[in-house]
């Protein structure tokens, strides 16, 4: 017997009520931006574990959860970004887009950096 494949409707076609509620996240798009330029503002803290993770475990701890922390307001703030996006003119969507994208990248490359200079553990 064959199986049928369904598919999901286009974003708009869905009734509120059968969405996420993101709105919860984020008081608005000031209380959104606030929590970016801070997140943004944690990358140059990775290098304070530079050379210390191997040394013991409360660092390596520390440093686990201070990436841990940066991961949860990441996606946090991903999710809000995601319905902004829907809702936003192209232009914001784009910058908006473009600014996570650049400091994504830089937050992973401030991980890698650390994890090369202790080399493994």
């Amino acid at each position: 017997m064959a199986k049928t494949v369904s598919q999901l409707p286009p974003r708009g076609q869905v009734k509120p009520s059968d969405t996420w509620d993101l709105g919860s996240l984020f008081a608005g798009d000031e209380a959104w931006e606030s929590a970016y330029q801070g997140w943004q503002s944690r990358i140059g803290q990775y290098a304070r574990f530079r050379g210390k993770l191997s040394k013991d475990p409360g660092t390596l701890a520390a440093a686990l959860e201070f990436d841990l922390d940066c991961d949860r307001q990441g996606e946090r703030l991903e999710a809000m970004q995601t319905q902004m996006a829907q809702v936003a003119d192209q232009t914001f969507r784009q910058t908006m887009f473009a600014e996570f994208e650049k400091l994504t990248h830089g937050l992973a490359r401030f991980a890698r950096l650390v994890d090369q200079l202790d080399g493994p553990l």
